[in-house]
C-alpha cells in the first residue's frame, strides 16, 4: 500500500510516495517510549531494554536538573550584589 508523507518540512506541496508492508511488524526505537502502555505482551529481554532506557533517561535528566540549579544559584548570587 502507497502511504503519503511530506518530501521536506518546506515543501509540504511535495509528496514522496513509499512502499510499506503492512505485513511487516514496526518497532519503535528504544527512545520511543509510551509509559502506561500494556506491558503484557513484552518479553523478558524487551522489558529489561526498557529498563535500561528509562535509567538512562533519568540519569539524564538528573544531571540536567543540577546543571539548572548551578546556573539559578550562580545568577541569583550575581544579581544579589
Amino acid at each position: 500500500m502507497f502511504h503519503q508523507r511530506p518530501y521536506c518540512k518546506d515543501q509540504l506541496n511535495q509528496w514522496n510516495f513509499q512502499m510499506i508492508d503492512e505485513n511487516e511488524p514496526t518497532k519503535k526505537p528504544h527512545n520511543e517510549i509510551t509509559l502506561g502502555c500494556d506491558l503484557s505482551t513484552f518479553s523478558l529481554d524487551d522489558i529489561d531494554e526498557r529498563v535500561n532506557v528509562l535509567q538512562e533517561e533519568i540519569e539524564r535528566l538528573k544531571a540536567e536538573r543540577t546543571q539548572k540549579s548551578s546556573s539559578l544559584t550562580a545568577a541569583e548570587a550575581f544579581f544579589k550584589t
